[in-house]
């Protein structure tokens, strides 16, 4: 079902993404849709006079391509979660709630870049990048680099995301997360891989969510960790990167909430690592 808001002039259901393009710059104020999930929570949907509906351009599915999974932008997530998954990416999407597995897509869930979800930061964590068409062609971005860290989207307002490349080897990982309330996504959440070259953690890649106004990468926390015993006392000073966030507010949770959870989190990520060493 698509709902059409105030002041929209036009609902576009283009057949190929070369067309979806085309729609895209020559219509003012037109915004891309694939399940119409988080369109209702966008502050722009005021200003918002076309709606280009990516359900028919051919970008749903899911396919192996060597140690890469292939995963088309307008693939609800529903149906993902259905596919043999890594399983970090497994365990980020169980925390789905159920109303927004169908008709939420995968590309809707990355492009919307709202601050709880769990699927970005991992696959922050496994590092995926994502293909993005405009009028210039096609060209990768890494998944971190979809976001300023300010709830603004890097894209052009021409382009599209049409697939999202995970590599399926699999690092050692850890997935952690706290919900306040059932049935919603969890206020903050983590994302962990990384090596364990002599037992020490090296090559860290980290994902927060719920800790800003879009899921980000945690470089600050990839550092300290380098070097690591797992196996040892997590060093309080390993935690200090949570002192720099500025995390949102809600009803549901305020922000010197979510500072503390993500330490507490971030900790049993850490020490998870543990079941990886021999």
């Amino acid at each position: 079902m698509v709902v059409l808001y105030k002041g929209v002039k036009g609902y576009h259901r283009p057949k190929s993404v070369e067309e979806a393009i085309e729609l895209l710059q020559k219509l003012e104020n037109a915004r891309v849709i694939g399940g119409n999930t988080r369109l209702p929570l966008t502050p722009e949907k005021g200003k918002v006079e076309h709606l280009v509906d990516l359900q028919d351009v051919g970008l749903s599915g899911v396919r192996r391509e060597g140690d890469v999974l292939l995963i088309g932008a307008t693939t609800q997530i529903g149906d993902l979660m259905e596919e043999e998954l890594p399983p970090l990416l497994a365990r980020a999407l169980s925390y789905t709630p159920e109303g927004w597995k169908w008709p939420a897509t995968v590309g809707g869930v990355l492009a919307s870049g709202l601050p709880y979800e769990t699927l970005p930061i991992a696959l922050m964590a496994m590092g995926a990048k994502v293909e993005v068409a405009g009028p210039e062609g096609s060209r990768e971005v890494s998944i971190e680099d979809l976001y300023t860290g300010k709830g603004v989207m890097k894209l052009g307002s021409r382009e599209i995301i049409t697939w999202i490349k995970v590599p399926t080897e699999e690092r050692p990982w850890a997935f952690e997360a706290v919900a306040v309330v059932a049935r919603l996504f969890p206020q903050v959440s983590i994302a962990l891989t990384a090596d364990l070259d002599g037992g020490r953690i090296s090559n860290a890649r980290v994902g927060l969510a719920g800790v800003a106004k879009t899921p980000i990468r945690c470089e600050t926390l990839e550092k300290a960790l380098e070097g690591l015993d797992p196996a040892s006392e997590v060093p309080d000073g390993v935690l200090a990167f949570a002192e720099s966030l500025e995390p949102p507010y809600d009803p549901v949770a305020s922000s010197e909430y979510r500072k503390y959870a993500i330490k507490v989190l971030a900790r049993r990520a850490i020490m998870s690592l543990r079941r990886w060493l021999k």
